[in-house]
């Protein structure tokens, strides 16, 4: 279960996050302001997401972050997200702060496109590390990313709260499309962001898609393999082509060389 820690005075965003997250999985604890947020991270062995207010009440945005920059504990163990924005308005000391913590500013409320411009920039990201021999992602762009993307679920289950059941209605509420992704990109979220840690991991499953694209293509013409025996070829063949595609063959060559008997074997790793 994730913990969200709501920082300041703002008695409607806390009870919002009470309402709204706690049924979509989240733990929601609040401080009623800087200071005493400081203190509940230094004492809680929890990893939080922390949501961060520019002006909280006797500790601000700036005197916040400032305590948290040298504390590896606080630094690493932790999830800051800023909910004012837009960033430019941010103060040159604070954004500095911003800056070397990797801390996401969202607007509030947040606008849920972002997330199709996140993606991008990620796998950008994730490709040019990638370019650089590395195996994951820096650490700093890693925890700027995970921040978002909990903050984007967060705010997508804001915007998107959970059925309300009817009375005397029995078995599982339905849920819109919306909250049925929301919910799998929460649950899944580990492997939804695997690549991070591993770039040899790809940024999505359009291979895995298109491996299985030519099955579902059979079957739209043919309707059903008429044996066991066919099915069996069918994948053979498939998974023999795809295999060697994969590592730059050239196919028509390579099925000469099975019906010459002398057959191009992939090479396996």
């Amino acid at each position: 279960m994730a913990w969200v820690l709501v920082t300041g005075e703002d008695t409607a965003l806390y009870l919002s996050c009470l309402h709204v997250l706690r049924p979509a999985g989240y733990e929601v604890v609040g401080a009623p302001d800087g200071a005493t947020a400081l203190q509940l991270l230094v004492d809680t062995a929890r990893e939080m997401v922390v949501l961060l207010r520019k002006q909280m009440g006797r500790v601000d945005a700036v005197e916040f972050l400032c305590e948290v920059a040298p504390n590896e504990v606080l630094r690493f163990r932790h999830t800051y997200v800023l909910l004012d924005g837009p960033p430019s308005d941010s103060s040159p000391e604070l954004q500095r702060y911003l800056d070397l913590l990797a801390v996401p500013v969202v607007d509030t409320p947040a606008d849920l496109s972002d997330v199709e411009r996140w993606d991008d920039l990620l796998e950008e990201l994730a490709v040019a590390a990638r370019a650089q021999g590395l195996s994951r992602l820096a650490l700093e762009h890693r925890q700027a990313f995970v921040a978002r993307y909990r903050a984007l679920l967060a705010t997508g289950h804001a915007a998107n709260p959970p059925p309300e059941r009817r009375p005397r209605q029995r078995g599982r509420v339905k849920q819109t499309p919306t909250q049925n992704l929301l919910e799998r990109l929460w649950l899944g979220h580990d492997q939804v962001l695997a690549f991070l840690d591993d770039l040899t991991i790809p940024f999505d499953n359009n291979q895995a898609e298109r491996d299985l694209r030519m099955l579902k293509v059979q079957q739209k013409v043919s309707g059903a393999f008429r044996s066991d025996g066919g099915a069996d070829a069918f994948a053979r063949i498939r998974g023999y082509l795809s295999c060697l595609s994969k590592q730059g063959a050239a196919l028509l060559d390579a099925l000469e060389t099975v019906f010459a008997g002398r057959p191009l074997y992939p090479a396996f790793a």
